[in-house]
């Protein structure tokens, strides 16, 4: 049961078990019924303001609850004149304000994230929970053509931090690197794949081949 159906409740009880009071003394002593009379209908009056005072923040919660559901900061209460309805209204709307502010840096971050991911020369290829391709930039797309869920099957075993390098057709060598974000609390994945030139790829090979002599050594 809702607290406004219980406050009403209470009341209407209430004042009806008055009512048959007075009525008993309604024949010995009809001065004392009249008044019993007038204080039921003041009891009722001031009854009827408290409920709208009580119930009124409520209405505002609610609202304010709803709004937030839906994801609509905009929507802002203007006060009462009422001090306790004012207080909460006030907080309220800051809240608001704050989470507005919130959403347009994430949103113009997201845009900005979009965009360097569009037009970076490095191909990166984002992936959804589940390791299933969401998302693929046109240099990432450039380099895995037609079919990049194929290639993206030899990446699956590299751990995040973990590189390889890998030909593509007979001329060109990429590194690959697997790395991850948080998003909404959970680690999702992501790959760059980067060419690799002649001179790097040498350099590279020299720097393996010296740790492998080390490590015989």
């Amino acid at each position: 049961m809702k607290l406004k159906t219980k406050y009403i409740l209470f009341v209407v009880v209430l004042h009806l078990v008055f009512l048959g009071l007075s009525y008993l003394v309604l024949e010995s002593n009809k001065i004392i019924f009249i008044v019993s009379e007038v204080l039921v209908i003041i009891s009722a009056v001031i009854s009827i303001a408290l409920y709208r005072q009580l119930v009124e923040p409520l209405v505002y919660l609610k609202e304010g609850i709803n709004a937030i559901n839906d994801r609509d900061f905009n929507v802002k209460f203007l006060p009462t004149g009422k001090k306790e309805t004012d207080e909460l209204i006030d907080v309220y709307n800051q809240m608001m304000d704050a989470l507005r502010e919130e959403r347009t840096k994430q949103e113009e971050q997201h845009f900005f994230l979009e965009k360097l991911i569009h037009t970076s020369p490095t191909g990166i290829v984002i992936l959804d929970y589940d390791g299933n391709l969401k998302q693929i930039n046109p240099k990432a797309e450039e380099i895995l053509g037609a079919n990049p869920e194929v290639l993206l099957a030899q990446f699956e075993p590299l751990k995040p931090g973990e590189s390889k390098t890998i030909r593509i057709g007979s001329l060109h060598t990429y590194k690959v690197q697997k790395s991850h974000f948080i998003d909404r609390g959970f680690p999702r994945m992501f790959v760059m794949i980067e060419e690799v030139t002649a001179e790097i790829f040498e350099a590279e090979k020299e720097c393996l081949w010296q740790s492998d002599q080390n490590d015989g050594a």
